[in-house]
């Protein structure tokens, strides 16, 4: 007979503390991740379009890359604060 207060049913360990912990700051750093990937993509495309239409190939690289720093920090930082 099974017990239904056996947390190990089905082939499932209890869970400890510390993994407890550790999956949970691998669920917000994955968020995190998302959201300055995110930013970054759509900062890149941003001000790289923009570069692009005032100086040409060179302002699109140079735009493209700061768009990147610039968005990713700046989504980062909107998702801390929200």
């Amino acid at each position: 007979m099974s017990d239904p207060e056996d947390p190990r049913q089905e082939g499932q360990e209890p869970a400890s503390f510390g993994r407890e912990i550790g999956t949970g700051i691998r669920e917000e750093v994955r968020s995190w991740l998302r959201w300055a990937a995110f930013g970054a993509g759509l900062g890149a495309v941003v001000l790289g379009v923009t570069g692009f239409w005032y100086f040409g190939a060179t302002g699109l690289a140079i735009g493209a890359a700061m768009g990147a720093v610039v968005g990713g920090i700046g989504a980062w930082l909107l998702y801390l604060n929200a």
